[in-house]
């Protein structure tokens, strides 16, 4: 395990929101941003590396966006789908004109080569798998018609 950021180990000068943002964004394939600049925060990005597929933990206090734009993501040369499931809090994710909350147990697929939004308000912690799709046998544009509906599987659950 690679602990890649831990606010708790920084002096109090570099707690600041718009520090902690840009931190977690050069760490992850998110573009970060709190909505409060004021407010104290609180964060922890561990990384696992399990044989070529990422292995994430985000704890993150405050309300929060990770997010991807149609630019960032077009400079990723191999697409990806992360399987995150929320540990605590509730989300709101949206991709591919899907809106959906995500409460505490619950999974949100994102595939990450593409834009999307996720939220947390008053913080939460979630765990991320994050495998190529090269990796799962299946085309892109197959993936990309199934995030949005996969929560209605019935291997959901």
């Amino acid at each position: 395990m690679v602990t890649l950021v831990d606010t708790a180990t920084l002096p109090p000068s570099m707690r600041r929101p718009e520090q902690v943002a840009d931190q977690l964004t050069a760490a992850m394939v998110s573009r970060v941003r709190f909505s409060d600049p004021a407010a104290p925060v609180h964060a922890r990005l561990d990384s696992w590396d399990v044989g070529g597929v990422t292995v994430l933990r985000a704890a993150l206090s405050g309300d929060l966006t990770l997010a991807r734009s149609a630019r960032q993501a077009g400079a990723d040369p191999a697409p990806a789908v992360s399987f995150a499931v929320q540990e605590s809090g509730t989300a709101r994710h949206e991709q591919f004109q899907a809106q959906r909350l995500v409460p505490s147990g619950a999974l949100a697929l994102t595939e990450v080569g593409s834009p999307y939004e996720f939220q947390w308000t008053g913080g939460g912690a979630c765990r991320a798998l994050q495998v190529p799709v090269s990796r799962l046998g299946l085309s892109v544009d197959a993936v990309r018609r199934a995030v949005p509906v996969a929560h209605r599987s019935p291997l959901y659950a």
